[in-house]
């Protein structure tokens, strides 16, 4: 089997009238008669591009690992890290993250209350700045219980 052939993704399905279509990725819909061309060459990957196979549905896809270490998968569209050791990344990253606008938020706060007892914006900033640390810490809970996808190998 050529290696183009293989790159090549085309779906035949009946239609209502008996006719079969055939679909290719990117292209438009071909009828029975019509001609069906293709490119000569196999795209070329960018580097870092491996196949990964879904934490949740078990389906294989490709993905750049260079460019994010959370992954979505397009078949089942849920969000997964792309191993066990970048789930802890993500996770340390975020904790990170989280923890330091916690102790901006408490800076701030005690900034302000020092700086002007008598301001009636107050507790609207101090109630946005704790919702807002919550929705930051909660990040790191969501990597945590998130399943990982396994790296089968570059393409």
């Amino acid at each position: 089997m050529c290696i183009e052939d293989s790159q090549r993704i085309i779906t035949v399905a009946p239609e209502a009238d008996g006719k079969e279509q055939a679909t290719r990725r990117g292209s438009r819909r071909i009828g029975k008669g019509e001609a069906i061309s293709f490119p000569t060459s196999a795209i070329n990957a960018p580097l870092g591009t491996y196949r990964l196979t879904c934490g949740h549905c078990q389906q294989p896809f490709l993905f750049n690992i260079l460019q994010k270490s959370l992954c979505k998968c397009p078949y089942c569209h849920r969000l997964s890290a792309l191993a066990d050791e970048h789930r802890y990344i993500e996770l340390r990253k975020s904790l990170a993250f989280a923890v330091a606008f916690l102790i901006c938020s408490v800076l701030i706060i005690l900034t302000n209350l020092l700086a002007n007892r008598r301001f009636a914006g107050d507790i609207a900033l101090y109630i946005t700045l704790f919702i807002v640390t919550g929705l930051v810490a909660i990040k790191p809970f969501i990597v945590l219980r998130m399943k990982a996808s396994s790296i089968d190998g570059p393409i």
